[in-house]
């Protein structure tokens, strides 16, 4: 049988049920185990005795001398008298256990069997047994396979198959004809002490599975039928916790241990089942261990205590003998100081180094300092000049707003001095209508007086004389007239004339200085583009973008390419005629700066260095594989026409099939005016699809042939597409000394045209005056005609008054359109006020000195651009030159860093090495390598010829008084401990042994009284006589008939009959029981022996002691027939039926 060991202390085992163990250890627990009830009992003994308790065994323990005197009072023999106490304390038992037995015992929640199922198990096809959770019978004949319930029970539960007797292994109980048995239990798992509930729920089902060819399995259930594990470990983990003990010859006895131990059972066997059902026996067998293992140390101990002396005296001798050596002590310190010294001396140089290094390193960090500042500064005046640009960029766009806001006011002002000339005009007009009425007029007025004049010749003379002075008067006065109206006439007609002549010179000074405007506009945009190409002279790449020189050189320098990229584009292209420059560059625009690449791969890796250069996402990645046969001659127009793929020679066919699929230029027509371009539309050439003006403007036809034209924006960067830098500048610089002159022409123009204004303001100035002077004498020269006529009329006579009254009509006609004329020419003379001509003039003059001046801040503007432009360039150009060195200077030092760093590498791994050795000498001259192995050589040379003399070296002498010393006082230290520890060994067995002989006596008094009480069921008497001594269990039985005959005589249990001699074993089996901890009681044929009469009183105490007994089970076998028997709920019976038979689940009934 397997070992167990104890439980967690020998106090609890005194007051709870003996736990199932599975491990062995060497030496004892601290407590010998529970051995239970003793168990609620033993309280119960401790009352009738009324004895006074141990300390140490709480609640249900007894000493051994209380025990003895016990088992003396209650020796049952015929002879001797009991007196009045042990009469009392069996009277105060008997009382109690009968109460007890009047009680029902609780039913357990946990550990007990609900049920067994075995498979092709022994004589078992499919066989299902159900149980109760208090007593179970099973019944049925011979052979019908009852013993192999209980041995599927205990194989099921973990045990060997040795131990059922009835087979040496597992697969000897396979069914025969079958390869494959399988024999399973279901626990019950309720209560508050439920094993791991929440995993398995009310049950745990355990499946073993046994297999013909050897070896098995376990399967763990939970209440669903789920599998949990299938691990032994988890098994014996879940029967500890219920604490079954299938093996313990107490718990499960076997149909073989049963006939045993009822038959033929001798008083060492009955007292061996005891030791082993109590589990005494393994505590004896583990203090047997404990006992031998210290008796084992003591002889070791006893053993090194004899070498102690001999260690003395040889530590004694090594110390005599370092005292020799003490002379040559001071060399070797020196030696080893030396070696020390020696040892570190890789360390110093390395230190050295280091700080050498580290000067170093201080040096170029400081110049990295320096250029980092410079650095700074190019970035900084970067930062200015972008911010410069970026103001100027704004100046530009504002001045140019303003500018735009201000011209349509130029052109409101022309045009209001255009539409006054035009009523100058109609003026004029007016004017020579009413001269030409007022003549006609005055004619008529002649021929009236030429008329009355001769009728008055006809009258008499006096009358003539007297009207002859007044008509002389108004003669004179009226001719006075006439002069001065033909001055103010003539100075009219030169005032329009001069006003018509300003006009003109207006309308010329605007033409002029809106030319003069526009080529200044053509000198500043050939200045700037003079400047763009200066500043890319250096690095025609610049042209492209800041960073494209270093983009060229990432790409150079990658190795990964399938085909090294072509680009920027413009860089394989060539202008054939400059003037065609500003245009081409404008529709070329992004596409001279794109890359040409063959396939996606390196399209991707182009746009990550894009990415990393932070290269404008304008600029195109075009991928087009190269065409060896691609021609597009078929689609271009005539040779007459020229184009914009015509205009431009390329060095790479394939940057030219790429330029053409990205802007269709064979397609494109160049022409030097917009109208030029619409007519070579009309015109409908071959393969002309737009067209692009030198005067920036591209020309197209709709789906519908509308006529569209829309400006195209100039190029803003630096030229790139020309052949020569300097034949760029030179160029522009000849259209710039042409345009200058067009300005110096239209300037002169302007000086002139200004000259004669100022001649013709003064002109005007005298011929107003004049005007004006003549119209006021003509108003006061006509108020005297006029009085001169009143005189006249009164001295007329009546004959002549008829051709005076139709004069008189055809003067007021006169008078009325001269008076119209005045209301028309003050009308227009105020309207020309309103509309002030001169001061439109004026204004106009005002606003194109304010164009001008806006003008002039833009080029201001543009300088100040093109200067920070300029600043930009340079700063950036600086700043990659010092980026060049900093990263120069900054891998020279992390080269210096490293060197510094694997010097400091260096150092730790020599001070590692030379620590241990020694700690660093401290203090003293710093020696090289070579002084200091000098003087280790002489050193040892000298310590060489002592170690001669003395027959070792300082060391080994020095050692071997250590270890000497070392080892003698291990030795005392060691004997001392083990004493020590053989002392405390020794005491805890001696303790344990006494507590176990404790227990077993406190067991065994118990047992006796059980005994008696179990027996007295019969109305027998008896007693057990424990032999400890000698290991054995004797039963003293003096049956009823003998009592009533003899009561001084007991009979041995050899000489009992056969049905006295069971009932009395089942009556020391129920004893036993009672000081088992396991929830189960399995008895095989318990009643083989017993006739009627004993067979029906012994199951009658087993289910009363059942029914009184708390959480446990009982399952008992018995071939013999349970008709008619009765015992109550609490029992239930299962009969088996024959095994041949099929064998469903099986019909129980209860008692």
């Amino acid at each position: 049988m397997a070992k167990h060991v104890a439980s967690d202390s020998e106090d609890e085992l005194a007051h709870s049920p003996a736990k199932r163990l599975r491990t062995s250890s060497s030496l004892p627990r601290s407590s010998p185990p529970d051995l239970p009830s003793l168990l609620d009992g033993a309280d119960e003994l401790v009352e009738v005795e009324g004895e006074q308790q141990d300390e140490e065994v709480e609640g249900g323990e007894k000493g051994k001398g209380e025990a003895e005197e016990e088992e003396e009072d209650f020796s049952m023999d015929e002879n001797s008298d009991e007196d009045e106490e042990a009469v009392r304390r069996k009277n105060e038992f008997n009382a109690k256990m009968q109460a007890r037995s009047r009680g029902e015992g609780t039913v357990a929640q946990r550990g007990i069997i609900e049920r067994v199922e075995l498979q092709n198990f022994m004589c078992h096809k499919l066989t299902t047994v159900d149980f109760g959770p208090q007593i179970n019978f099973l019944v049925g004949n011979n052979g019908s396979g009852k013993s192999a319930i209980l041995t599927g029970i205990t194989m099921a539960l973990g045990g060997n198959a040795r131990a059922t007797n009835r087979a040496t292994k597992g697969s000897g109980l396979v069914m025969e004809g079958a390869t494959v048995a399988k024999c399973s239990v279901k626990l019950r798992n309720r209560g508050p002490e439920a094993y791991q509930h929440h995993v398995y729920g009310d049950s745990i089902t355990i499946e073993r599975t046994l297999r013909l060819n050897g070896g098995g399995s376990y399967k763990i259930f939970n209440a669903e039928g789920g599998l949990v594990d299938d691990n032994r470990a988890t098994l014996d983990s879940i029967l500890d916790a219920f604490n079954i003990q299938v093996e313990n010859p107490m718990t499960v006895l076997t149909q073989d241990q049963s006939r045993q131990f009822l038959a033929s059972a001798s008083a060492q066997q009955k007292y061996n089942f005891f030791l082993k059902g109590t589990q005494l026996a393994q505590l004896t067998e583990e203090y047997e261990t404990i006992q031998t293992n210290t008796q084992t140390m003591q002889a070791a101990v006893d053993k090194k205590q004899e070498m102690i002396p001999d260690l003395k005296d040889a530590y004694k001798r090594a110390k005599e003998r370092a005292k020799d050596a003490e002379a040559a002590v001071g060399q070797q310190d020196k030696l080893e100081q030396l070696k020390n010294r020696l040892a570190w001396c890789g360390v110093d140089e390395a230190e050295v180094n280091i700080g050498k290094g580290e000067e170093m390193l201080h040096k170029e960090e400081e110049t990295v300092n320096k250029i980092t500042s410079r650095l700074q500064e190019f970035e900084a005046n970067k930062a200015t000049a972008d911010a410069t640009i970026a103001d100027c960029e704004e100046a530009q766009k504002e001045t140019q707003l303003e500018k735009d806001e201000k011209e349509p006011v130029l052109q409101r002002l022309k045009d209001r001095i255009a539409a006054t000339r035009e009523k100058a005009k109609e003026w004029a007009q007016t004017n020579r209508t009413v001269n030409a009425t007022t003549e006609r007029q005055r004619a008529q007025i002649a021929d009236y007086d030429r008329k009355i004049a001769e009728e008055k010749k006809r009258l008499e003379v006096d009358i003539e004389a007297l009207q002859r002075p007044i008509r002389e008067k108004i003669n004179k006065l009226e001719e006075e007239n006439l002069e001065r109206a033909q001055v103010i006439s003539t100075s009219t007609q030169e005032l329009e004339e001069l006003e018509a002549d300003r006009m003109r010179l207006v309308g010329d000074m605007d033409d002029v200085k809106m030319k003069m405007r526009a080529v200044n506009d053509d000198v500043e945009k050939i200045k700037g583009r003079i400047r763009n190409i200066q500043a890319s002279k250096g690095n025609t790449m610049l042209a492209y973008g800041q960073a494209i020189p270093g983009l060229l050189r990432a790409i150079d320098s990658d190795r990964g390419w399938n085909q090294k990229p072509l680009g920027p584009m413009g860089r394989y292209i060539e202008l054939v005629d400059h003037k065609w420059s500003a245009l081409i560059e404008a529709v070329g625009a992004n596409t001279f700066n794109g890359f040409v690449v063959s396939n996606e791969e390196d399209r991707k890796r182009l746009f990550n260095l894009f990415r990393q250069h932070r290269i404008n996402n304008k600029v195109p990645i075009i991928k087009l594989a190269y065409d060896p046969s691609f021609d597009c001659s078929a689609s271009e127009p005539d040779r007459d026409v020229l184009t914009v793929l015509r205009a431009l020679k390329f060095s790479n066919e394939h940057v030219r099939q790429a330029f053409i699929n990205a802007i269709q230029p064979e397609n494109a027509a160049l022409v030097i005016t917009r109208p030029e371009g619409d007519d070579i539309l009309d015109m409908r050439k071959r393969n002309v699809r737009t067209a692009f003006s030198r005067d920036m403007f591209q020309i197209l036809r709709s789906n519908e042939n509308r006529a569209i034209s829309r400006a195209v924006d100039a190029w803003k960067g630096a030229a790139r597409i020309s052949p020569n830098v300097e034949d760029q500048i030179q160029h522009h610089q000849n259209e710039l000394r042409r345009v200058q002159g067009h300005f110096n022409e239209f300037e002169a123009q302007s000086k002139a045209i200004n000259g004669q204004l100022v001649a013709i303001h003064r002109q005007k100035d005298i011929l107003d005056r004049r005007r004006s002077n003549e119209k006021q004498s003509m108003t006061k020269t006509n108020r005297d005609i006029e009085k001169e006529r009143q005189k006249l009329q009164e001295k007329e006579p009546s004959n002549i008054g008829g051709l005076e009254e139709l004069r008189e009509a055809c003067q007021d006609e006169l008078d009325t359109t001269l008076a119209q004329f005045e209301d028309a020419k003050r009308l227009h003379e105020a309207a020309m006020a309103e509309e002030n001509g001169t001061e439109a003039v004026e204004q106009t003059r005002l606003v194109e000195e304010e164009i001008k001046k806006v003008d002039k801040l833009l080029k201001s503007i543009m300088e100040q651009l093109n200067r920070a432009i300029k600043d930009r360039v340079n700063a950036e150009m600086a700043i990659n030159q010092y980026n060049t060195r900093l990263a120069t200077q900054e891998q020279k030092i992390d080269d210096l860093r490293a060197s510094v760093e694997r010097e400091r590498e260096k150092l730790a791994h020599l001070t590692e090495q030379a620590l241990e050795i020694c700690d660093r000498p401290q203090g003293g001259q710093r020696q090289t390598e070579a002084q200091l192995r000098k003087q280790i050589d002489s050193l040892q040379k000298a310590l060489k010829n002592r170690e001669r003399q003395q027959g070792a070296t300082i060391e080994e002498i020095l050692t071997e008084l250590s270890n000497r010393k070392n080892v003698l006082v291990e030795a005392k230290a060691t004997v001392a401990s083990l004493n020590v520890l053989v002392k405390a060994l020794t005491s805890a067995y001696q303790t344990r042994v006494a507590r176990w002989t404790d227990f077993r006596d406190q067991i065994s008094a118990r047992a006796k009284l059980q005994f008696m009480h179990h027996l007295s069921a019969r109305g027998f008497t008896g007693k057990l006589q424990f032999d400890h001594n000698h290991m054995r269990l004797n039963l003293r039985v003096q049956t009823e008939g003998g009592v009533k005959r003899n009561r001084s005589k007991q009979k041995d249990a050899k000489s009992l009959s056969g049905g006295e001699k069971s009932f009395s074993t089942i009556c020391l089996l129920l004893t036993m029981w009672e000081a088992v901890g396991c929830p189960l009681r399995c008895l095989d044929e318990f009643d083989v022996f017993m006739d009627a009469v004993n067979r029906r009183i012994s199951m009658k105490m087993m289910v009363d002691t059942a029914k009184a007994t708390d959480e446990v089970q009982f399952i008992l076998i018995t071939p013999q027939s349970m008709s008619g028997s009765t015992y109550g709920p609490e029992v239930r019976i299962t009969k088996l039926g024959d095994p041949n038979r099929s064998q469903g689940r099986l019909a129980f009934g209860t008692g």
